[in-house]
This record gives C-alpha cells, sequence and structure tokens, in this order.
C-alpha cells in the first residue's frame, strides 16, 4: 500500500462477497457455500492495510466493517 500510495495510486479492491464460496478458508462458517461467512472480518482485515476503499455486493455489510474498521483502528 505504501508504494502504491507513494506512486500517487488509489487503490480500490472489488468485489467482496459475503457467501462461503467467494471468502478465504479462514472466514467461511457451516459448510454451504451460500452461507454468509465471516465477511465483516475479512473487509476489516483489508481495511487495515491501508486501501482507500472497497467494492462490495452487500452494500450493509461494507457499511458494518467500514463501521467495525472505524472504531478499533488505532
Amino acid at each position: 500500500m505504501r508504494d502504491a500510495h507513494r506512486a500517487g495510486l488509489t487503490v480500490t479492491p472489488y468485489t467482496f462477497r459475503a457467501e462461503n464460496q467467494f471468502l478465504p478458508a479462514d472466514y467461511r462458517r457451516g459448510t454451504s457455500p451460500a452461507d454468509f461467512g465471516r465477511a465483516i472480518d475479512e473487509q476489516v482485515t483489508y481495511l487495515r492495510t491501508g486501501i482507500d476503499g472497497l467494492f462490495t455486493d452487500q452494500t450493509d455489510v461494507g457499511v458494518v466493517a467500514r463501521d467495525e474498521y472505524l472504531r478499533t483502528r488505532s
């Protein structure tokens, strides 16, 4: 992130989804690919890297992740 920002780039990854089938194994819950996993945790992890924003198909999840990130950052 530091190098990208130093080069004047904005970093906005996409597209975050809450279903297990789109999440890394560590963020999945349950066994069904359609079950919602720990998408908030995944997005907070990305926000902590210093990204400038993110795209998500579930905007309600993105808002919760943003609020959680802002609440917990030091």
